[in-house]
């Protein structure tokens, strides 16, 4: 667009390492977001819309407001969710008209969300704190739910997953002992280890392991509910093995094989 190119990379994740390999790059020149109000909150108007997604999409530095060329925009106000989340899609050019570049790319996901913020303030919306003080959850997605309701579960496979882990790593004394626990608790676990190395724990996947709920019918397995974050940057890892340091009963950076044998649970 312009002459501009804009390019991302296309990654794929190394089944030895956990670690992001670069695979090759793709055309991008369009930047997406959505805004999305409580169901609790009802439905904006299409005039009160516009002045949210203009606020909005001045303050992340696509308009002239940022005295740069602006970038062109469009919002499109899709109305209530199935769940009655009121909520707009927005697509915008990172090309300005001038053919450079908008420049918030790379720290576009921050941006957004301390932008919500200050728009949820100034609109006066209701205000999601979550995420100021680390204690936002990952939403539900449908297909999880339905999943759920089918298995007879009161909470989504992801859901009961992260609370098993973390279960298991504030009572754990030890890394070894957070595996055999998990292990325990119908929890498969597998290490990442470091690259060019076979012994060095960097990260992990965990998964439920798949449980009868019927004859014929099985609750959810490992594919769908499977934790794979960057190895070496697993917050719950990192503060187990933090935890551990202090106390003088564990290695701050990585954990041996021997803690995690046999890392598959029986």
């Amino acid at each position: 667009m312009f002459g501009t190119e804009i390019r991302s990379q296309v990654t794929a994740q190394d089944p030895e390492t956990g670690e992001k390999v670069v695979m090759g790059y793709r055309d991008q020149h369009v930047w997406h977001c959505s805004l999305s109000l409580g169901a609790e909150e009802g439905v904006l108007s299409n005039e009160k819309w516009d002045e949210v997604a203009q606020d909005f999409m001045d303050r992340m530095g696509f308009t002239e407001v940022s005295g740069k060329s602006p970038c062109r925009w469009v919002g499109i106000h899709h109305g209530a969710s199935t769940n009655g989340n009121d909520h707009i899609h927005i697509a915008a050019s990172m090309v300005r008209e001038d053919g450079t570049r908008w420049d918030g790319r790379f720290l576009d996901f921050k941006k957004a969300q301390d932008t919500c913020r200050e728009v949820e303030v100034k609109h006066g919306l209701t205000r999601v704190e979550g995420r100021a003080h680390g204690t936002a959850e990952r939403g539900e997605k449908p297909a999880e739910r339905y999943q759920a309701v089918r298995a007879g579960m009161d909470l989504t496979a992801p859901k009961d997953l992260a609370q098993r882990v973390r279960a298991a790593g504030t009572a754990a004394t030890s890394e070894a002992e957070w595996v055999r626990r998990v292990q325990a608790d119908g929890v498969i676990v597998k290490p990442f280890f470091a690259r060019g190395s076979t012994d060095v724990v960097r990260g992990y996947r965990a998964a439920l392991k798949p449980q009868r709920v019927a004859p014929g019918r099985y609750g959810p397995c490992g594919l769908t509910c499977r934790l794979q974050r960057p190895l070496g940057s697993q917050p719950l890892l990192r503060k187990l093995r933090y935890r551990l340091h202090r106390r003088g009963s564990g290695a701050p950076r990585g954990s041996v094989r021997s803690s995690w044998l046999p890392w598959t649970s029986t």
